[in-house]
C-alpha cells in the first residue's frame, strides 16, 4: 500500500509539473515567448477519442476488503470521446473501469466541459475541465448510480493533426459510497479521490491544417553607386 501511494504521489507530481511547464508561457512577456510559441490554431469542429490509464485512491482499505484482491488493485482503464465546439471549448464523455477485488467491479461515467488555453496542432494544449456523472459498483451484477463531480487540469501534446498524448490530474468527489456484499447493500459517507492519468487521443474532422509558409528570400542589396 505504501509503495502504491508513493507511485501515485510521484505520478501526480509529474503531471502537475508538466502542466505547469507547458503553461508557464502565460507568465512571461510576449516578446520573450513569441519566437517559441506558435500562434493559436483553429480546432473548432474536431472530434476526438482515445483510451487512457490511471490510478485511483478511492478503494482504500476501509472501503474494500484487502483479504481478496488481485494484481490490478487501484489501477483503472478508461476511454473518452469529445468534440471541439470552438477553438477553446470542448464537451466530452468519459468512462472508467477498475476491479478492486475478484468479486466486484467499479464503473464511472461522466460528462463535462473543457477549456483549452493554448489551442495548437503541434505542441502543448493546456486545459482545465469540470463536470459530473455517476459511479456504480457491480458485484453480482447489482448496483445503483451514485452522483459524483470533478475538476481536472492537464495538457495534451499534439504530435500532429491526428495524434496527441494527454496528461491529466483529476480531483473527484463521490457524494455517497454505496457498497454491496453477500449481506446486501450499505452506504458510507462521500469521499474525495485524486486520479492522475495518461492517454492517447485520435482526432478527426475540423479545419485542414494550415500550410507552412516559407518567407521569401530577401531581395539582393542594390549595387553600390559608381565612383
Amino acid at each position: 500500500m505504501m509503495a502504491k501511494s508513493r507511485w501515485g504521489v510521484l505520478a501526480a507530481a509529474a503531471i502537475a509539473g508538466l502542466v505547469w511547464g507547458s503553461s508557464a508561457a502565460f507568465a512571461q512577456p510576449a516578446s520573450e515567448v513569441s519566437d517559441r510559441v506558435p500562434p493559436g490554431a483553429s480546432l473548432a469542429g474536431e472530434t476526438y477519442l482515445g483510451p487512457h490509464i490511471g490510478m485511483t485512491f478511492f478503494g482504500h482499505k476501509d472501503v474494500y476488503c484487502r483479504c481478496d484482491v488481485d494484481g490490478n488493485d487501484f489501477l483503472f482503464l478508461g476511454g473518452r470521446v469529445g468534440h471541439m465546439f470552438t477553438d477553446h471549448l470542448a464537451a466530452e464523455i468519459t468512462g472508467q473501469f477498475t476491479r478492486p477485488d475478484r468479486v466486484g467491479s467499479f464503473w464511472e461515467f461522466t460528462t463535462g466541459v473543457l477549456w483549452d488555453f493554448t489551442p495548437q496542432i503541434h505542441g502543448w494544449n493546456t486545459y482545465v475541465g469540470a463536470g459530473g456523472g455517476a459511479s456504480r459498483q457491480v458485484p453480482y451484477f447489482r448496483g445503483k448510480g451514485v452522483p459524483l463531480a470533478y475538476v481536472a487540469a492537464g495538457s495534451e501534446y499534439r504530435f500532429n493533426k491526428l495524434v496527441g498524448m494527454r496528461l491529466e490530474l483529476k480531483g473527484q468527489y463521490n457524494f455517497r459510497t454505496t457498497l454491496y456484499d453477500q449481506f446486501g447493500a450499505f452506504d458510507q459517507a462521500g469521499r474525495f479521490d485524486l486520479q492522475p492519468n495518461i492517454g492517447v487521443l485520435f482526432r478527426f474532422g475540423g479545419n485542414a491544417e494550415p500550410p507552412i509558409v516559407t518567407p521569401p528570400a530577401p531581395a539582393p542589396a542594390p549595387p553600390p553607386p559608381p565612383p
